[in-house]
């Protein structure tokens, strides 16, 4: 069997919060969905409602146990983590037993909104968007990262990889508005969605950006702030 990797952008102003926490550890067998069958009613902390059991994996997490996996990427704000599992038969999601599951979670640690809307409120958020976004897409580490995970060679910083300067030499020569990550800021309580597929060719527009290629696989995308995992 083939194992899902998934990739999921979390647009968050900061991290160590309840509903940061729970936003992961829903899908686990963590403390607050504790004796909750798949597809019950859980309240979590820092949630505003009870919802459905979105628990799809079998394994054990909680909160320190997810803040040891974080690691920083120098130079900016984000850190990243690489999860493991296997999920559940969850009948109320349509998520069998069985499929081995690896998430890269990058959290961008950003607090600038992604409630874009009215002139004025698009007019003063324009710029600092813009240049969180070129931030986040030119961003070395993070793109080795990626790279790596979405090779299958796992997503932490003590992986070997392509070289800072060599990947620095590719988001100058291959850049580009990538069509293959793209990332947004976010509130703390509310969050946007990003990533894409990682098949095709390197991009070529001229302003720099993410380029990746991994013949022959995809990634799946996750959202927080919403609905999760994609399982397929």
């Amino acid at each position: 069997d083939r194992t899902l990797r998934v990739i999921i952008t979390n647009t968050n102003q900061g991290w160590g919060t309840d509903y940061q926490h729970s936003l992961i550890l829903q899908y686990f067998d963590s403390p607050s969905n504790g004796g909750v069958e798949p597809g019950g009613f859980v309240w979590h902390p820092g949630f505003y409602l009870p919802q459905q059991s979105l628990r799809i994996f079998e394994e054990a997490l909680d909160g320190p146990g997810l803040d040891a996996l974080l690691e920083p990427i120098d130079g900016s704000n984000m850190t990243t983590a690489l999860l493991s599992g296997t999920t559940i038969d969850s009948p109320s999601l349509g998520v069998m037993a069985g499929q081995s599951v690896e998430v890269l979670l990058i959290n961008l640690n950003e607090p600038i909104t992604t409630f874009v809307m009215t002139p004025v409120v698009i007019e003063r958020n324009a710029a600092p968007l813009a240049e969180m976004a070129r931030n986040i897409a030119s961003n070395v580490e993070l793109r080795a990262r990626v790279r790596r995970f979405a090779e299958g060679g796992g997503g932490g910083s003590e992986i070997a990889g392509p070289s800072a300067g060599a990947m620095q030499g590719a988001a100058e020569n291959d850049g580009g508005a990538s069509k293959d990550v793209n990332s947004s800021g976010g509130d703390d309580a509310e969050g946007g969605t990003s990533g894409a597929g990682t098949e095709g060719a390197p991009s070529s527009d001229p302003s720099g950006g993410v380029s990746l290629v991994v013949d022959r696989r995809s990634i799946a995308v996750g959202v927080l702030g919403g609905i999760g995992l994609f399982l397929q």
